[in-house]
């Protein structure tokens, strides 16, 4: 009796034993997903991604076509579609590349070409011939039982591998086999930087899984590793602003400031919509800079250009163009160093259409070895003055942007100029909020200050200021007040402003002066040296005092 009971408790013990092998091999064996026979599976690099496309990818005339959405997703956020002119845009670093749907032709930084299959809407959707983009994405396109696309930002080897070999679904030698590979095939293996003694591979017609490191045996044939992106220049940028729309200052025979590098004169001006420009270059000027050893990163403007007028400037795919190779062709014939684009009071509903300028902008100056700066006002504000502005797409495609911190206050309101607290703040909403790249922002900071005379009036007990007249002081004009008699003693420094404040009261008048001088000027540079930001400029020369910089070249690290 006793035997047959150890014999059933061996048999259930061994049944048990093998239903708990059996359970834990089983989740290693069933795929997470199954496909239809003759779905078009993509695969980009080292990821299945056929069901997470936006749109189900397709033949035409034997081309792999993507989706513009699945573009936009996985290789291009920025990519662009101008409805006016049914044509898609896309810029990398230095191509301008168009394609206007139905037409087998691509145009590539004003050069046209014939391609096999043009862009096209496909039951509503646009699509585009991937494999016709291979150059611009720098991408590798394969079509061999799947899509296989590789991108060049994804570190991997191609090795011909030496034996054949087995993939697996899991890190783990007991699970379902993904994919196998025959000897002399050439196979892709993407490093993994966890350290496991298993790695990643693709095989030559797209199947993924693991093998172990060990028994990755073959030549490497192609070594791709991920480049980091390089500063333009390790150098801080100290630019100042020149002002010469329509005189500019005679610096003949001036020595060189110590610490600037770079001066932005304001000579290239918007003249009409149809994007013609006006210059007011002086070439004596020119000749004077670069001898002292200065860049040149002149300024273009749409100063006194009616809304309406600016956003048919930016919104025209033909106008943008015309505007770009007009300020090419000049920045070329004078060897500029560079350009700086200062649009401002715009439509906040252009601002997708202002990024796509820059871009275009950015990718063609570029090419041409030209550095390419944008200012901007602060994030938060009016809606024509700092919300038409999108900070992200426009860092992103620039090779630096600007911040304009200042005003803090308008004319008809009490307030200082560019108060350090203020200042900070919008750094920090570029920085951590619109994830700006800290190496591209240069800190815009005034050589002004701010004057303003109120009357003061009593309604019962309570005081009621009106505005009398407002100016802009110089640095110099300024600081005259501070060491007048009459107001030194009216003169405080605020810490929460980084700046000294006047307010003197004469009777029923009192005067009012938020001071920016080189105290003021000190606190902001230090901030530029707290988030290692790519340099300061300066609006602008000749409202300076010669201290102003001194602070800056002290300063800046």
């Amino acid at each position: 009796m006793k035997k047959y009971f150890f014999i059933k408790l061996l048999v259930v013990c061994i049944f048990m034993t093998l239903a708990y092998m059996i359970c834990d091999l089983t989740k290693y064996y069933i795929r997470p997903i199954y496909y239809k026979k003759n779905e078009n599976r993509v695969i980009i690099n080292d990821l299945e991604v056929t069901r997470n496309l936006p749109d189900e990818a397709l033949f035409l005339n034997d081309k792999v076509m993507l989706s513009f959405d699945t573009i936009k997703k996985y290789f291009d956020e920025y990519i662009y579609f101008d409805e006016k002119y049914d044509t898609v845009i896309i810029t990398n670093d230095v191509d301008v590349v168009k394609l206007k749907l139905d037409d087998n032709k691509v145009n590539i930084n004003g050069e046209t070409r014939e391609i096999l299959v043009s862009a096209r809407k496909i039951s509503g959707e646009i699509y585009l011939p991937i494999e016709e983009l291979q150059d611009t994405y720098n991408i590798e396109v394969e079509n061999n039982e799947k899509i296989i696309i590789t991108t060049s930002d994804s570190n991997y080897s191609k090795i011909e591998a030496l034996n054949k070999g087995k993939a697996k679904l899991f890190k783990r030698e007991t699970s379902l086999t993904t994919g196998k590979f025959k000897s002399k095939e050439i196979i892709t293996v993407f490093s993994d930087d966890d350290n496991s003694e298993y790695i990643k591979v693709r095989t030559a017609n797209g199947d993924l899984g693991y093998i172990k490191k060990e028994k990755i045996d073959g030549n490497i044939i192609y070594e791709n590793e991920i480049k980091e992106d390089k500063k333009i220049n390790d150098t801080k940028i100290n630019l100042t602003w020149e002002y010469a729309e329509n005189y500019t200052p005679k610096r003949n025979g001036q020595a060189k400031i110590e610490g600037v590098n770079v001066i932005s004169p304001t000579w290239l001006y918007m003249k009409n919509e149809s994007g013609d420009i006006r210059n007011t270059i002086d070439t004596s000027y020119i000749e004077w800079a670069k001898s002292v050893g200065y860049d040149l990163w002149p300024t273009l403007k749409n100063d006194s250009m009616e809304l309406y007028k600016t956003s048919k400037l930016v919104t025209d795919m033909y106008t943008r163009e015309k505007i770009i190779n007009n300020v090419l062709e000049i920045a070329l014939k004078y060897k500029f160093e560079g350009i700086n684009l200062d649009f401002e009071y715009m439509y906040m509903k252009d601002k997708d259409e202002f990024s796509e300028f820059v871009r275009e902008f950015s990718a063609t100056l570029r090419r041409n070895g030209l550095i390419f700066s944008v200012d901007v006002n602060v994030p938060d504000g009016s809606e024509n003055w700092s919300l038409c502005y999108d900070h992200k797409p426009i860092s992103d495609a620039c090779d630096y942007m600007i911040l304009m911190a200042y005003d803090q206050y308008g004319k008809s309101q009490d307030g200082p100029v560019a108060s350090i607290t203020w200042v900070e703040n919008n750094i920090n909403k570029l920085l951590e909020r619109e994830k700006i790249d800290n190496s591209k922002l240069i800190l815009g900071v005034p050589f002004y200050s701010k004057y303003r005379k109120n009357k003061i009036t009593m309604s019962g007990d309570t005081e009621i200021q009106k505005n009398v007249s407002s100016k802009t002081l110089y640095m110099q004009s300024a600081k005259n007040y501070m060491n007048n008699s009459n107001y030194k003693t009216a003169t405080t420094w605020m810490d929460e402003l980084g700046q000294y404040y006047i307010e003197y009261k004469n009777q029923n008048i009192v005067e009012k002066i938020w001071i920016e001088d080189e105290n003021a000027l000190k606190e902001k540079v230090k901030l530029v040296n707290k988030y290692d930001l790519a340099g300061v400029a300066s609006w602008r020369w000749g409202f300076e005092t010669d201290e102003a910089w001194k602070v800056i070249n002290s300063t800046l690290k």
